[in-house]
């Protein structure tokens, strides 16, 4: 039984589903999808073994097992034509200052997401401010209206997808980095099967943030 957000479950689900069955044709997986407050709900009350989350999580109850970080990043426009305004880096994206960008409007997640979160922190930190922004709850709405040259979005790098058209940057010369972590109902036995798939998910996941 495997928790994850509803936004990654499009992109996760047939990376990982289907080599699952490949190698391990005797587990079964139950997923449910919910944001992180209703993971965590679950996760408290056992009614799943697992979770895929984003700390800090509010319920410090649960056990969380950071294994990697994943890079936020903008998507922009092509037609905003702001290559110019971007700079070479040693990774695989190029690097722009938000500063840079204060004269383009700005697509977010809605409050209720830790994206939202994450880009107002990182929106005080570097004290920008975007000559306007809109909030959606859907991530294909939100990129649905970037490919359309509505805004520019911020966005977890497993979802700068080349089919989508758009520009990709890492946000300064260093990037800007969240943790990624599994999350497990506290103090409850974890069997071989749960142990299994957990280990199977980190490796994959890895495996694919390695080629991004």
């Amino acid at each position: 039984r495997f928790g994850l957000s509803a936004s990654r479950a499009p992109v996760l689900l047939p990376l990982i589903l289907p080599q699952l069955q490949q190698h391990y044709p005797g587990i079964e997986v139950q997923i449910e999808e919910g944001r992180t407050k209703q993971l965590e709900s679950v996760l408290k009350m056992g009614t799943i073994d697992l979770a895929f989350l984003v700390p800090p999580l509010k319920d410090d109850s649960i056990e969380c097992h950071i294994f990697s970080k994943e890079e936020i990043v903008l998507a922009v426009p092509k037609v905003y034509n702001t290559r110019s305004r971007s700079h070479p880096s040693q990774g695989s994206l190029p690097w722009i200052n938000l500063q840079d960008l204060s004269d383009y409007p700005f697509l977010l997640y809605d409050s209720n997401n830790r994206l939202c979160d994450f880009t107002k922190q990182l929106f005080l930190k570097e004290q920008f401010l975007p000559v306007s922004h809109q909030t959606f709850k859907d991530i294909r709405v939100l990129i649905g209206l970037a490919r359309a040259g509505m805004g520019i979005l911020v966005l977890p790098e497993a979802y700068a997808d080349p089919k989508y058209e758009l520009d990709y940057y890492s946000i300064g010369p260093q990037g800007s980095f969240r943790s990624l972590g599994l999350g497990y109902p506290p103090g409850l036995y974890r069997s071989k099967a749960t142990e299994c798939f957990a280990q199977f998910f980190i490796n994959l996941l890895n495996r694919k943030q390695s080629t991004i």
